[in-house]
This record gives structure tokens, sequence and C-alpha cells, in this order.
């Protein structure tokens, strides 16, 4: 079975893409889920990693599942069975 420790990148997170596709600004963003545009800005450039309350949070007022932020790699076959 895949675990997030098996995986050896830092997780990237797909905040970007789930807040664009909702037509939201970084602005509406921070002012949604109270947590500052810098923060935003660096968890959608991979500077900085969110803890599972700052991905509450966005998933929370991006209107999606944590799983949703999560860019998890492509799993091959071995891994699948």
């Amino acid at each position: 079975m895949f675990a997030l420790s098996d995986y050896s990148d830092p997780m990237k997170l797909r905040v970007k893409e789930v807040r664009m596709a909702r037509g939201l600004t970084v602005q509406d963003l921070s002012e949604i889920t109270h947590i500052s545009k810098s923060h935003i800005s660096e968890l959608e450039n991979n500077k900085k990693t969110a803890n599972g309350n700052k991905l509450s949070q966005l998933a929370e007022g991006l209107g999606c599942s944590i799983l949703d932020l999560i860019d998890l790699p492509e799993l091959s076959p071995d891994v699948r069975r």
C-alpha cells in the first residue's frame, strides 16, 4: 500500500490550480481562509509546506477535500497491487 511517507520528494500542493479553477484570487482565498496572501503564495509555489490545519482551512475555503489539494505521484503498476 502506498503511504505519503513513502514518497521522498516534498509534498506538492495543487492550491493554485484549484483556486484558479474556482475563479478566486489569492486575495479572495486569503479573506475566506484567514491565511495571509504571502503564506498562500509560498504554498502555491512550493516554498512552504502546509500542516493539517492549514490544509483543512484551504480545502474548506476552496470547497474541496484535502486530497484534492495534494498532488500525489503516479503509482506504478507494482504499487497499485
